[in-house]
C-alpha cells in the first residue's frame, strides 16, 4: 500500500513539473481560481444529555463517518518569484452520523422474567463553516513547480443542528416511559 503510495506521489510530482515545465511566467502574475471537492469527516466521542446539572444519559459512539465536501474560492498574488501570498474563502461542511446499539440494561416481563434491553441509537450532527485561511507559498527551486505551502484556518460556524434519536431493538414488549418504541432525546 505504501509504495503505491508513493508511486503516486512521484507520478503526480512528474506530472506537474512536466505540465508547468513550459511556462514559468504564472508565478509573476495574480490568480484567482475556485476549488471543490469531497471531504471525508471523521467523527467519534461521547455525548451527554444534561437537565441543568445532571447528566441523564450518555451515548458513546465511536465511528461517525460521513462524506462531506467543500467549495472554496483561491487568490494567489506573487511577492516575486519564489514567494506567492494566498487567500482561501470557503465553504466546509463537517456532518456526521453515529450509530450504536447498546445494551442499557434488563427489563422484566409481566411474569417477572429478565429481557436485556437493546436500543438503536443514531446521533446525526449538520455542521458547517465559512473558512478564511490566508497562507503563504515558497518555491525553493527556480525550475521547478515544487512548493510548499503554509497557512492557517479560521472557521466560522453557519449551521450547528443535532438531533439524538433511540429505538427499541429488543424486547419486542419493551416501550419508553413515554409509550412509544421509538424517540427523539435531542432536537
Amino acid at each position: 500500500m505504501k509504495t503505491v503510495l508513493f508511486q503516486t506521489i512521484a507520478l503526480l510530482i512528474a506530472a506537474t513539473s512536466v505540465l508547468f515545465a513550459q511556462s514559468l511566467d504564472y508565478r509573476t502574475v495574480p490568480r484567482v481560481g475556485i476549488a471543490i471537492g469531497p471531504q471525508i469527516n471523521l467523527h467519534g466521542g461521547d455525548y451527554d444529555i444534561t437537565d441543568e446539572s445532571a447528566v441523564c444519559g450518555t451515548c458513546l459512539f465511536e465511528n461517525g463517518d460521513k462524506l462531506g465536501y467543500y467549495f472554496e474560492a483561491l487568490y494567489e498574488h506573487p511577492v516575486n518569484r519564489q514567494w506567492m501570498l494566498t487567500g482561501r474563502l470557503g465553504y466546509q461542511q463537517f456532518s456526521g452520523i453515529f450509530e450504536d446499539d447498546p445494551r442499557l440494561g434488563s427489563i422484566a416481563d409481566t411474569e417477572g422474567n429478565l429481557h436485556d434491553f437493546f436500543v438503536h441509537q443514531e446521533f446525526d450532527n449538520q455542521l458547517s463553516y465559512l473558512v478564511l485561511a490566508p497562507g503563504i507559498m515558497y518555491f525553493p527551486l527556480e525550475n521547478h513547480e515544487l512548493y510548499v505551502s503554509l497557512g492557517v484556518g479560521f472557521g466560522f460556524t453557519l449551521s450547528k443542528n443535532a438531533t439524538l434519536t433511540e429505538d427499541i431493538v429488543s424486547p419486542d414488549f419493551a416501550e419508553f416511559s413515554d409509550g412509544t418504541r421509538s424517540h427523539v432525546l435531542h432536537d
